[in-house]
């Protein structure tokens, strides 16, 4: 059984679903590291992988892998009952984070693992904004670290001898294409709602606020640019529009781009696939 013990993220998992036709990726996963997951992010990755078109045009088999996933589940009333009922408010008021999602949920299963089996362990998730949310208190309780789905691919190349440096570069390509295809889409959609907001009699009350128009314009440039710093705030100060808000829920993945930092995930992607290619990453074979 692996030492390694990562806890993973709803976006994560349908990530490496999307990018991984012929289950490798997966069943990699399976034998090299021991997958957590709580209660949460299994709902929330029965609730949105419908929205790819891959994972969706084949049920059964995502339904199959979730069964497994629930397998390696650790339930909110499992931890309530080792360390009160009022662990998860704690760990809320430790963060100030104030959203009840997966990654929330994630983030206290990860200081629950590593207090309970004593051991520093891996969050795997894409989502920048709750990375950055999330990194200080990790860092504060030594929980351990948070990772993206480009450096969990890079783990498993060094652990799994098996995996060669032409899949390895398929597989980031594919990751590349997923969040390439859904900026597009995004773009797209705004564009037409900015003509609409501009020419359609319903969306006349929002062209009279001005504010909503600078921000969808911001937002569609720096989608454009692929600058992805602060696109979440847009977001947010255009959630009045019920139009914008139904592409913001369908598009969601395009969100976990944004930082506060300015680093750009695609980018990371870009600098793992060098690593590989350029034989910087060393495996050692013991066998």
């Amino acid at each position: 059984m692996s030492n390694i013990v990562c806890v993973i993220d709803a976006c994560s998992f349908i990530n490496i679903l999307c990018i991984d036709d012929n289950d490798m990726l997966y069943k990699s996963m399976l034998r090299n590291v021991r997958i957590r997951v709580c209660e949460t992010v299994i709902k929330e990755i029965n609730v949105n992988f419908i929205h790819k078109e891959n994972l969706n045009a084949d049920r059964s088999a995502v339904d199959k892998k979730l069964g497994e996933l629930r397998g390696k589940c650790v339930y909110d009333s499992q931890i309530e009952s080792a360390c009160g009922d009022d662990f998860f408010e704690n760990v809320k008021n430790n963060t100030n984070y104030i959203k009840s999602n997966g990654e929330f949920y994630s983030n206290a299963l990860s200081l629950y693992l590593s207090h309970k089996e004593n051991i520093r362990l891996t969050f795997l998730t894409d989502d920048s904004p709750a990375k950055d949310e999330f990194a200080p208190f990790f860092s504060r309780h030594q929980i351990g670290s948070i990772i993206s789905t480009a450096d969990f691919l890079l783990l498993l190349f060094r652990l799994d001898k098996t995996l060669t440096k032409i899949q390895m570069r398929q597989f980031l390509d594919a990751l590349l294409k997923v969040y390439y295809a859904d900026v597009a889409g995004l773009l797209d959609a705004l564009r037409k709602i900015s003509s609409e907001i501009d020419t359609d009699r319903k969306c006349r009350k929002f062209r009279k606020k001005g504010n909503i128009r600078k921000s969808l314009f911001e937002l569609v440039k720096k989608l454009t640019d692929h600058d992805f710093e602060g696109i979440e705030t847009l977001k947010n100060q255009l959630s009045g529009v019920p139009k914008l808000n139904e592409q913001f829920e369908k598009f969601s993945l395009v969100f976990d781009l944004s930082t506060k930092s300015g680093d750009n995930y695609l980018n990371r992607i870009k600098e793992v696939q060098n690593n590989i290619q350029n034989d910087e990453v060393m495996r050692l074979d013991f066998s």
